[in-house]
């Protein structure tokens, strides 16, 4: 990272902020056939029925559930 990103704390200018990230995953084999391979296969229940987990925060399924419909220019295909 760049030095003017991550200064030393503690001091007065800098206040804590924790990072994190979401991933989807599968179980190998728990499905017959054909594996998903994509965040888009997760939302498809039809191709690969069973149950989900998702977290209980809204902050990113939203964004994970819209973009297998995303257009090019990067918005909703969806209205």
């Amino acid at each position: 990272m760049d030095d003017d990103i991550m200064v030393q704390v503690p001091n007065d200018c800098v206040v804590p902020q924790v990072f994190w990230s979401y991933v989807y995953f599968y179980q190998e084999g728990a499905f017959k056939g054909v594996q998903p391979t994509s965040i888009a296969d997760f939302f498809d229940t039809e191709k690969f029925p069973g149950k989900r987990g998702l977290h209980i925060l809204p902050n990113a399924l939203i964004e994970m559930a819209l973009w297998p419909t995303a257009s090019p220019s990067g918005t909703s295909t969806r209205s």
